[in-house]
């Protein structure tokens, strides 16, 4: 399978970013009495991003051209142009006597290029048509990513010395930090392709998997090199 993929992604920490490229992968259905089949498949995409899926599992036929499917699937996905970032600037200061004294000063700054990574399990119905196919289903699992996590509090005391020997205690304090969300997930998921010729192995195709916190939308045209 030869496919040309422009792909829209929402990560665990709510960062989108998106995929125009080119991919390759394979199917394999190995059925056992004519109703039942292991399904399995992986494939691989780059362009503005990359991206690799998995996934293994069960097909139940249950007759007039539809199905029952139950898959583990795995999927990563990793902006190469989109960079997220966290800065800080911290500069606290104390003025006594009309003279100015700086306490703390900091300076983070943090860039990363965001990705993706889920581990899910699906059920769904799907159909083959005259014009194509479609597929509905739903998927829980886990997500997450691996941008950066850091914390830091902290402060200063200092005394300062005046005039006449008089002395004076001034403290500042500062807290920031990034943490990463991740976390199960729970999703609808739905697929849809339509046939460009008479060997149904050109076809343009949508798939969309959305839920409260995930958002992964795939369209493109795809060819079937083994497609009967």
């Amino acid at each position: 399978m030869l496919s040309f993929i422009n792909l829209l992604i929402r990560n665990s920490d709510g960062a989108f970013f998106s995929k125009i490229g080119a991919g390759a992968g394979f199917d394999v259905e190995a059925n056992f009495d004519g109703k039942n089949s292991l399904i399995y498949g992986a494939n691989g995409s780059a362009g503005n991003a990359v991206s690799a899926n998995a996934y293994v599992g069960y097909k139940r036929a249950l007759g007039n051209n539809s199905n029952l499917v139950f898959t583990g699937n795995f999927s990563y996905d990793k902006s190469l142009t989109k960079t997220d970032s966290y800065n800080v600037h911290i500069d606290n200061n104390a003025t006594v006597n009309g003279k100015n004294y700086q306490l703390d000063l900091i300076n983070k700054n943090e860039s990363w290029k965001p990705d993706n990574m889920q581990y899910g399990g699906r059920v769904a119905f799907n159909k083959e048509t005259k014009w194509g196919g479609y597929e509905v289903g739903a998927e829980v699992g886990y997500m997450t990513n691996s941008s950066p996590v850091f914390q830091e509090a902290g402060g200063s005391k200092r005394t300062l010395d005046l005039t006449e020997g008089k002395k004076y205690d001034v403290a500042s304090e500062y807290e920031y930090g990034r943490d990463r969300k991740e976390g199960m997930y729970g999703a609808i998921n739905g697929k849809i392709h339509a046939n460009l010729n008479k060997s149904k192995s050109l076809q343009i195709f949508g798939e969309g998997n959305l839920g409260a916190n995930v958002r992964k939308v795939e369209v493109g045209i795809r060819y079937n090199i083994f497609k009967k």
